[in-house]
């Protein structure tokens, strides 16, 4: 199945027409022909803008742009080499493990059922020299032309090469400079080499320093270390000092250091003077800010972090780390994880943290009540790990013949919230997860050592956790004596001839006991003749999961709900007898007169 837009399915046919070459006959076909008339294929047109409906192709599209993003900038290439990045991001991806296949399987491993042979993967980007073939040789000629690396070719061992002159090739014969970004313009300066003194300044922005004072420590302890090295080079050398790699070099790192925004940074290693170079270039990335593209980084405050590492280099981030601190105090209370190793064929899913903001009314900012949500990565569970998914939800209809019940009776209307819902529910599937960002796994007293966590409990995300609390919730209210509606079956409602508890009293005027309760997850809306009975209810759900009164409502799914009594009085007042008043009362206090001739209101009928 082959879902695409009709823009795109234009921008698609228009790309061939410009490019020269004619549409394929499929494109042509389906673009003419009804759809009815092809067997075994159906598109299916999505709406425009709404690129979530894409599923998953929508999110390898992401990837493969923001893998891209990084060549280039690593690169330091234009814009006008995406197209080359891409292809290459997508050609390493189909030479990579994913985790849509199990550990270590790579997608050309599954297609040619034999290994990837990555002894032809090169630096993208960087300079490379390709050798002319004899036949070609100008006599006194060169014998090879400079040029930039910059993808490979499917089921053939050779690379692509763009020349400083722009023009492609295709060649076997290829010397690279890993250690030198390719650049069009020709200039007989390597990288490898220090810029001659009156080299024009560069027009890159120069990364400001903001050093900590653990950064500082940083650079003193790099200093001293060259120093060693040099002295220890010097005199294993015979005298003569070997040069320095670039990457060892004190500029090389003083520029990873400049990037550095975080407030703190951890203490040296301890080998750091004898470090060798790959773990040294390990160290220096983990020192270097994850976005080096944005710099200096200016954060909204007005908005919650986007993801972990965003809430740790936030300037509040304490209050970020002491929210989910609260949320992983929580979980672990309510026995959601469990350390254990992960059996053979069986895969981890992902968690991450999700941050938001309370406000007041007006708006503003609820300081001090942050919050952190660990969510399971639930897109990539695989069938095997869930069952029934569905779990209804309150509808607006019900909603509104509820609150008209209510206003017509003159029901009280109060809202109760549950606290940390789905972790009330355990599972009944075997699921994994990866380690909490921030949170190591806990040891455990066996003699393998947990790579993972198993999830007891529904958390947020998993495909089941909302049918799984619907099936908890419903279970605790009939055993209360609530009945599901089986119109919608998230209104649970019951009519109490006798009081259900000695501290329950029955109405003044001798009616029964009345309770509506509306489910919308974790949030409900109640209706009821009765305070007691209420109290005695959620007392009752208490015992399983956690509830808790918020009073009578005003705000329920963004509807804003006014319970105004005194309107009816007043309209009853005016003339309007019985239940008359409810549907006149609007009239009256508009100020508008009735008229004589006028129909009856549907709603008087059903009076």
């Amino acid at each position: 199945m082959v879902w695409i837009s009709r823009e795109d399915f234009a921008i698609c046919i228009a790309s061939h027409a410009s490019s020269g070459s004619t549409p394929s006959i499929l494109m042509i076909t389906l673009a003419i022909v009804p759809l009815p008339l092809f067997c075994g294929i159906e598109i299916q047109v999505i709406v425009p803008y709404a690129h979530s409906q894409n599923g998953k192709a929508e999110w390898y599209i992401h990837t493969l742009e923001d893998s891209a993003q990084m060549l280039l900038a690593d690169a330091s290439l234009p814009p006008e080499f995406l197209s080359d990045a891409v292809l290459t991001v997508q050609y390493l991806h189909n030479h990579s493990p994913t985790s849509t296949l199990p550990a270590p399987l790579t997608l050309y491993e599954v297609l040619k059922k034999k290994k990837p042979d990555l002894s032809h993967f090169r630096v993208w980007g960087c300079q490379c020299f390709s050798l002319i073939p004899p036949e070609c040789w100008i006599k006194g000629g060169l014998q090879q032309y400079e040029g930039i690396f910059v993808g490979y070719e499917k089921g053939c061992i050779g690379w692509h090469v763009r020349s400083t002159s722009d023009e492609y090739y295709f060649s076997r014969d290829v010397i690279f400079n890993e250690n030198a970004h390719g650049s069009l313009r020709h200039s007989p300066h390597l990288l490898l080499s220090p810029p001659p003194p009156d080299a024009p300044p560069s027009s890159h922005p120069i990364c400001p320093h903001l050093l900590t004072e653990q950064g500082q420590a940083y650079l003193d302890t790099v200093c001293q270390r060259d120093e060693r090295l040099a002295h220890h080079k010097h005199s294993s050398h015979g005298g003569v000092p070997p040069a320095l790699h670039p990457q060892q070099s004190l500029v090389a790192i003083d520029g990873f250091l400049a990037l550095v925004m975080a407030s703190s940074l951890p203490d040296p290693p301890l080998n750091f003077f004898s470090i060798e170079l790959d773990i040294l270039l390990e160290q220096k990335s983990l020192m270097a800010w994850p976005d080096p593209l944005h710099l200096p980084h200016v954060f909204n405050l007005s908005k919650p972090p986007d993801n972990f590492c965003e809430a740790m280099a936030h300037p509040d981030a304490d209050v970020w780390c002491s929210a989910m601190g609260c949320e992983h105090s929580s979980l672990m209370e309510h026995g959601v994880f469990k350390p254990a190793k992960l059996p053979t064929g069986r895969k981890a899913i992902g968690v991450c943290w999700v941050y938001a903001y309370k406000y007041h009314p007006d708006g503003s900012i609820i300081k001090g009540k942050e919050e952190a949500r660990l969510i399971a990565q639930g897109f990539s569970q695989q069938p095997k790990d869930y069952g029934t998914t569905y779990a209804p939800v309150t509808k607006l209809t019900s909603i509104c013949i509820v609150l008209v019940l209510a206003t017509k009776n003159d029901y009280e209307i109060l809202i109760y919230d549950v606290k940390t819902a789905f972790l009330h529910a355990l599972l009944d599937r075997i699921i994994f997860c990866k380690h909490i960002p921030g949170f190591p796994i806990p040891s455990t007293d066996d003699s393998s050592p947990a790579d993972v966590l198993q999830i007891i409990c529904a958390v947020y995300g998993l495909q089941q956790s909302s049918h799984e609390f619907y099936v908890l919730l419903h279970g605790i209210l009939e055993s209360i004596g609530l009945i599901r509606c089986e119109v919608d079956h998230a209104v649970f409602y019951s009519h109490f001839s006798q009081p259900p508890h000695p501290s329950i009293l029955m109405p003044s005027n001798s009616e029964d006991l009345v309770i509506f309760m509306l489910v919308h997850v974790d949030d409900g809306l109640v209706a009821t003749n009765s305070l007691p009975l209420y109290h005695w209810i959620l007392a009752e759900m208490n015992k399983c999961i956690e509830v808790v009164d918020q009073g009578a409502v005003s705000l329920y799914l963004g509807i804003w709900i006014t319970h105004d009594c005194e309107l009816i009085f007043e309209a009853s007042a005016e003339g309007a007898p019985g239940c008359q008043c409810i549907s006149r009362a609007l009239l009256y206090h508009l100020e508008l007169s009735v008229c004589p001739h006028a129909c009856s209101l549907p709603f008087d009928q059903c009076c």
